[in-house]
């Protein structure tokens, strides 16, 4: 009943019919607004960053800026490679090679969110536009997602890769 009421409030100064209104407008908007509240919030909270004054916490994002920095030739380092998976390393290589190094705490964030967009596509393909927007809350709002993204590390980006893939098998197998 609350629902009938909005889409009266919001589609009938438009000179819409509510009959006729897709409820995934109304869910796409508000998970659009609430993920860039998020977005600003994290970019504000991490703005003061730069690899300079970055705390580093886990001995694994020096060690992802380390061979970021010996792939891109930008810096001679004492340090060998460690032959870790080679995508960040390669992603902060050219980074470094571009003089946007200061932009590598932020990577976390911007995979944060490019996740909930992804999880948003592919859930809406699938399911009815408020499971969807229940699935990216829940994801959106998860402390483990949330605190990972805080940090230079590879698991925010290979959320972002695994749930692109579990799309992509998904919309294979249909």
């Amino acid at each position: 009943m609350p629902f009938n009421l909005l889409r009266h409030i919001v589609l009938c100064p438009m000179g819409q019919n509510p009959n006729h209104y897709y409820p995934s407008r109304f869910l796409g908007g508000a998970l659009a607004a609430s993920l860039l509240a998020i977005f600003i919030f994290l970019i504000q909270l991490r703005s003061s960053f730069s690899l300079y004054t970055y705390p580093f916490l886990f001995p694994d994002s020096f060690d992802w800026l380390v061979n970021g920095l010996r792939y891109s030739s930008k810096v001679i380092i004492p340090w060998d490679v460690s032959h870790r998976a080679m995508l960040l390393p390669l992603f902060f290589a050219a980074l470094f090679s571009l003089d946007l190094g200061d932009l590598i705490p932020l990577f976390g964030t911007i995979c944060y969110l490019l996740s909930c967009l992804a999880l948003w596509v592919g859930t809406r393909h699938f399911l009815e536009p408020v499971a969807a927007f229940l699935a990216v809350l829940f994801f959106a709002t998860s402390f483990t997602v949330l605190g990972q993204s805080a940090f230079i590390g590879a698991d925010v980006a290979a959320n972002l890769f695994l749930v692109a893939a579990a799309f992509s098998y998904l919309d294979f197998l249909t």
